[in-house]
């Protein structure tokens, strides 16, 4: 059985653009894009330094920005 394959760093900041895009669709009309960009950037904040499970990272930032929005709305 092989390990899950790592992103590299420039596939992975296309992931986070994705995320900070359905978030900005989720919320559109809601909050401004602006809000959204840094809901992210201070989820990302969190998880990256710590996170030693690489294949969760990505779902981990979604779910702490979401709740992140949340809070906001």
């Amino acid at each position: 059985m092989s390990a899950s394959p790592v992103l590299s760093p420039i596939a992975f900041e296309h992931v986070v653009d994705h995320i900070t895009e359905d978030l900005a669709a989720r919320y559109a009309g809601i909050l401004p894009i602006d809000t959204i960009q840094a809901a992210v950037h201070e989820a990302r904040a969190v998880i990256e330094p710590g996170n030693q499970h690489p294949e969760f990272k990505a779902g981990l930032i979604e779910h702490a920005a979401k709740q992140i929005l949340a809070d906001l709305v």
